[in-house]
């Protein structure tokens, strides 16, 4: 696990820590020119299920790789789009903006931090999958990102 953690992550300079590139781990779990990668191996190792939940996980990364330009894969076009028109009312260096910043950054580090950890745990990466199937605002999801560490991404309204 700490193999393919060092091996699929890179340096974010913005972010000053270690994000999961979509592209190496593809290249890591397949394999590339011609290779088999270590699908193998880890499905010998931690077993079907475990290779289930990293098949959703690289088929996610993936199309999140393909859905904007590099420039704007952190945040997507309409996030950027929002906090441009944000920031030119209130202004970059103004406490607000500050603390726009700010929010960003501790959202996207929360989120680089739960999928950094749940590819370093099968527990982990089988709760994050779980989360795709159940309601927003049921019990078990708010467990389970309790669990993850991701209460940053709790809906807390009432359906």
């Amino acid at each position: 696990m700490k193999d393919l953690n060092e091996r699929v992550t890179v340096k974010n300079g913005s972010l000053g820590m270690d994000i999961i590139s979509p592209e190496r781990f593809k290249q890591y779990v397949y394999g590339s020119g011609g290779e088999k990668g270590y699908q193998f191996a880890m499905k010998e190792i931690f077993g079907n299920e475990f290779m289930k939940n990293i098949k959703v996980l690289n088929d996610g990364l993936q199309i999140t790789a393909r859905k904007a330009p590099a420039s704007l894969q952190r945040e997507g076009v309409y996030g950027n789009f929002f906090t441009d028109i944000i920031r030119a009312r209130v202004g970059q260096f103004t406490p607000t903006g500050r603390l726009l910043t700010a929010g960003k950054r501790i959202y996207t580090r929360s989120s680089n931090a739960i999928l950094k950890n749940a590819i370093l745990n099968p527990e982990s990466l089988k709760d994050l999958v779980k989360l795709r199937t159940l309601k927003k605002s049921s019990a078990e999801a708010a467990y389970i990102l309790g669990k993850l560490n991701g209460m940053i991404f709790m809906d807390y309204t009432q359906d």
